[in-house]
């Protein structure tokens, strides 16, 4: 059999090409590629729900940590050993925020993201080494050294300004609740 085409005369006799073959191989690859497709969709899915997890459970922390440290302010208290569970409190929810922090950190690579996370540990440290301070007496006057204290900080930050450690969670907790809709930060 000979076609011409545009002046080229092609012998198709030679032409071993079987179609049956090619039909056979994609039936084989065709759902190879697909469930990969799909694999790497479920993935990134997954790892995007992990993250949500993380923030929301992260922004209940938060919360938690808020209402302690809104007690020790406020001084909410009624002796040392009161004072004393919620430093402790206080700390164990600090560890856990921390702790929920650096993951996420990790997780997102986010530089503003770390920037906000490093300045929020520099002032929950700083607010957790004054609460140390008084976390040791056992004795009903470190109680009214705490209230002493508490009087002679600048009262703008009692007044109408956030504390700086609340200030620096806020963004935190802004770009969690991003992280907890599924959206990038």
């Amino acid at each position: 059999m000979r076609i011409k085409f545009l002046a080229v005369d092609f012998n198709m006799d030679y032409c071993s090409f079987n179609l049956d073959i090619l039909i056979k191989v994609l039936q084989l690859l065709v759902p190879i590629f697909i469930t990969g497709f799909v694999y790497y969709i479920w993935h990134k899915q997954k790892s995007k729900e992990l993250l949500s997890l993380e923030a929301k459970n992260l922004i209940m922390e938060f919360f938690e940590l808020n209402k302690i440290f809104h007690d020790l302010e406020k001084l909410n208290f009624d002796n040392v050993k009161d004072m004393q569970l919620r430093i402790r409190e206080f700390n164990s929810h600090k560890v856990k925020v921390l702790a929920k922090l650096t993951f996420l950190q990790n997780c997102l690579g986010n530089i503003d993201f770390k920037n906000n996370v490093d300045l929020f540990k520099g002032e929950i440290w700083k607010v957790s080494f004054i609460y140390e301070a008084y976390f040791e007496n056992e004795d009903n006057y470190a109680v009214t050294r705490f209230e002493v204290d508490k009087a002679l900080q600048p009262k703008t930050i009692f007044d109408n300004e956030l504390h700086p450690m609340l200030t620096s969670q806020e963004v935190l907790l802004e770009a969690c609740k991003k992280i907890a809709m599924y959206r990038s930060i």
